[in-house]
């Protein structure tokens, strides 16, 4: 990859972050995806466009690149985050709960610990009523 590839995909991939922070998602999804075609180890951009999908409820999709960002960065811990978000909406509860203790392991800050006991807290009472 040339530097002229690294600077155009780091462009797409801060025009993806806007759209998806103005809501809108299928111009995320193109600029991101062009990010990633010209670097395919910009696992942050995987972690973004997944979540795009998941705005969208393309779940499958959301899942594929969430699983793509952990491959490059296994311990990146907002894929493992938005990845138990979507097992939480595909009732995969257990998986949720994995992944939501997996980013507590590596996220470094109280508040998103705090936060994601609150996840698993919620997960488990699912769990319960479901049984």
């Amino acid at each position: 990859m040339s530097v002229n590839d690294n600077h155009n995909a780091n462009s797409y991939y801060l025009s993806g972050e806007k759209h998806y922070f103005e809501k809108q998602y299928d111009k995320a999804i193109k600029a991101l995806t062009k990010a990633i075609a010209l670097d395919s180890r910009l696992y942050h951009a995987y972690d973004r466009r997944g979540s795009a999908y998941k705005s969208l409820e393309q779940y499958d999709f959301a899942l594929a690149d969430y699983n793509r960002a952990l491959e490059i960065n296994p311990t990146f811990d907002n894929a493992l985050r938005n990845r138990g978000h979507v097992f939480r909406h595909l009732n995969m509860f257990y998986s949720a709960i994995a992944d939501f203790e997996a980013s507590k392991r590596y996220c470094k800050s109280k508040q998103e610990h705090e936060r994601l006991d609150l996840f698993i807290d919620g997960v488990r009472k699912k769990l319960e009523e479901n049984n």
